[in-house]
C-alpha cells in the first residue's frame, strides 16, 4: 500500500475526491467510507477537533465521561481487549 497524506487524495480544484486514486489504492470498503466523507469547500489549515466536547478542546473530564458511557453500554465488554491494545499504545 502507498503512504499517501490526505490532501494528495483530493482534486485541489475543484474540492472532490481522487476517486480513480483511492479505488487503485484502497479496498471496496474502504473506497466508500472515504468518499463519503464531505469536504470543506473551501481549503484550509488542519486543526485538531475533540467530537466528545462541545469546544472541541480534549480534556482528561471529556474522555472519562466518554468512557463512562461506554462502560454503561452492554457492548462494551466485547470492546474491552480494544482498550487493552489501545492503553498499550499510549
Amino acid at each position: 500500500m502507498n503512504d499517501f497524506k490526505v490532501a494528495e487524495l483530493i482534486d485541489q480544484s475543484n474540492r472532490t475526491w481522487k476517486k480513480e486514486l483511492i479505488a487503485s489504492t484502497f479496498s471496496e470498503d474502504v473506497v466508500e467510507k472515504i468518499i463519503c466523507i464531505p469536504l470543506a469547500k473551501e481549503p484550509h489549515e488542519d486543526f485538531r477537533v475533540w467530537s466528545a466536547e462541545p469546544s472541541g478542546k480534549f480534556t482528561v473530564r471529556s474522555a472519562y465521561k466518554l468512557l463512562q458511557s461506554i462502560e454503561d453500554d452492554p457492548r462494551a465488554y466485547a470492546l474491552q481487549a480494544d482498550y487493552k491494545e489501545f492503553y498499550k499504545k499510549l
